[in-house]
C-alpha cells in the first residue's frame, strides 16, 4: 500500500455537527503534471431560520465599468457592513447600495490565457493547411500512428484540437518518413512551438483566474449571508438574454462575451444562493421582466423596449431624468419581493439633472 499526503485547499469549514458519508480522490494528469481533487460528502443539519437582517437584491450582469467589470449590483433595505479589505471590489456607492467588481487584475489573467490559446490555435490552423496541402500533392501516405492506417489530405483536413499532430510529431520524430523532410521539420518545429506554450509559466493563468475569481464570489456570498435576513434574484435566464441580444458590432459582440466568460454570471448566482441557504436566509426569487425598463428607484415609469438599454445610464420618458438601469432593476426587485412597500421612495441613483 502506498501512503502520501495531500495538501488540501478548503473552500468552507464544516460545523462541529457534520456527519462525513464519504471522499472520493479524482486525479487528473494535464500538462502541468497531475492535479488532484478531494470531495468530501457530508450530511448536516438544516439551519434555523434567521429571523432578523435586511433584504438584499442582487442583479447580475457583466458590464466593464472604470476599475473592471460589474459582476453584480446590490441593494440593502438596511445599510450593511463591508469588511475593509473588501471595499476595493464590493464598492457601496450609498449605504444601501453597491457593485461587486473583477478588478483589472484578475480580467488580465483570462486575458493572458485566451492569448496563448489564440497563439496556439493560428499556429495548429497554420500547420493543418501546410500538411493538407502537403498531402494532396504527395499523399496519400502510410500512417505511422496505426499499423496499416492510411493518411491523406481529407482526413488530416477533419482533424479538430491538437493531440493527433502531437501524436504524429512523435512518431515522425523517432522515424521520420525520407520523402516527407520538409514537412516532418514543419511539424517538429510545431510541436516544439506548442509544448513550450503549453508547459511555460502561464500554463495555469485560466486556472488560476477562475480559483481567484470564485474565492472572490464565495467572500462576497458569505459577506451577504452573514447579514441578510433575505436574498432577492431575478430568474434571468441567461442563454435567453443571449439569444436575445441586440445587433451589434461583430468587435463589440465579442468583447461582450469575453466580459461574460470572466464574470461567469451562473456561478455567482450559485455560489450566492448556496451560502444563502446554508445560512438560513430565505431566498427570493422574482420576475425578470421590465426591470431595466422601469424607473424603479424613481418615477416608476416603464420606458418602451428600444436601444437605449445598451448604455448602463438610461433617459426616464416619464419623469425627464437619467437613471441608472441596474440600480432601478434592485429597487423594482425589493418591491417584488415585498421588502419595499409599493409607492415608497427607494435610496435613488440618478444621475441625471
Amino acid at each position: 500500500m502506498l501512503l502520501v499526503e495531500l495538501p488540501v485547499q478548503q473552500h468552507r469549514q464544516l460545523p462541529a455537527d457534520a456527519d462525513i458519508t464519504g471522499a472520493r480522490l479524482t486525479i487528473r494528469h494535464t500538462p502541468a503534471g497531475p492535479r488532484a481533487t478531494l470531495n468530501v460528502s457530508a450530511t448536516v443539519p438544516d439551519p434555523d431560520p434567521r429571523r432578523t437582517g435586511p433584504a438584499v437584491a442582487v442583479h447580475l450582469g457583466w458590464r466593464r465599468g472604470a476599475d473592471g467589470i460589474i459582476a453584480a449590483t446590490w441593494r440593502s433595505t438596511r445599510a450593511l457592513n463591508i469588511p475593509e479589505e473588501f471595499c476595493a471590489v464590493v464598492v457601496a456607492e450609498t449605504t444601501r447600495t453597491g457593485r461587486l467588481i473583477v478588478p483589472a487584475t484578475l480580467i488580465d489573467g483570462f486575458a493572458r490565457a485566451d492569448q496563448i490559446r489564440a497563439q496556439r490555435g493560428q499556429a495548429t490552423r497554420a500547420l493543418q493547411l501546410s500538411l493538407v496541402t502537403w498531402l494532396a500533392e504527395h499523399g496519400p501516405i502510410d500512417d505511422p500512428r496505426t499499423p496499416g492506417g492510411v493518411l491523406d489530405a481529407a482526413t488530416v483536413e477533419h482533424w479538430r484540437g491538437v493531440a493527433k499532430f502531437h501524436a504524429l510529431a512523435r512518431a515522425w520524430e523517432i522515424a521520420p518518413p525520407a520523402d516527407a523532410k520538409s514537412i516532418a521539420a514543419l511539424l517538429l518545429r510545431w510541436q516544439r512551438r506548442d509544448l513550450k506554450l503549453r508547459r511555460g509559466p502561464d500554463l495555469g493563468q485560466r486556472r488560476h483566474a477562475i480559483a481567484a475569481r470564485d474565492d472572490l464570489y464565495r467572500r462576497f456570498a458569505a459577506m451577504l449571508a452573514s447579514q441578510a435576513k433575505t436574498l432577492v434574484l431575478d430568474d434571468l435566464l441567461l442563454p435567453e438574454l443571449t439569444a436575445a441580444s441586440v445587433p451589434r458590432p461583430r468587435a463589440a459582440h465579442k468583447g461582450i462575451a469575453a466580459a461574460r466568460s470572466v464574470v461567469a454570471p451562473g456561478r455567482l448566482r450559485t455560489l450566492v444562493t448556496t451560502a444563502a441557504l446554508r445560512e438560513g436566509c430565505a431566498v427570493r426569487e422574482v420576475g425578470r421582466f421590465g426591470l431595466s425598463r422601469i424607473h424603479g428607484d424613481g418615477c416608476g415609469y416603464e420606458n418602451p423596449a428600444d436601444a437605449r438599454y445598451q448604455a448602463a445610464t438610461v433617459h426616464c420618458d416619464g419623469c425627464g431624468q437619467d437613471y441608472d438601469q441596474d440600480h432601478a432593476a434592485t429597487a423594482l426587485m425589493l418591491r417584488r419581493a415585498g421588502a419595499i412597500r409599493h409607492g415608497a421612495r427607494a435610496s435613488t441613483s440618478i444621475v441625471g439633472p
